[in-house]
């Protein structure tokens, strides 16, 4: 699969009054073919792939992949995620 047209973006979640950016609000948002057309697949470094979705990215924020990179801290993260 083309990783171009498979990563939607990095994002952090709806954040809590006063909560910071951490790798447990992170996620990639992800487009997989045998997903129904308003779903996606959410990859999390600390809760691995569930799904979602696509309403719900309006309701988070939009980070590059360098920052998501920083911010899990070297947590796994499939490669073609972060190609």
């Amino acid at each position: 699969m083309d990783t171009n047209k498979l990563v939607i973006g990095y994002f952090v979640d709806k954040l809590a009054k006063g909560e910071k950016e951490s790798s447990s609000n992170i996620f990639v948002a992800l487009n997989e073919e045998c997903s129904p057309k308003d779903n996606l697949t959410i990859f999390a470094p600390q809760g691995g792939h569930s799904g979602g979705d696509k309403k719900y990215l309006k309701k988070c924020t939009m980070i590059s992949k360098q920052r998501y990179i920083d911010i899990s801290k070297g947590l796994y993260t499939p490669e073609e995620y972060l190609l």
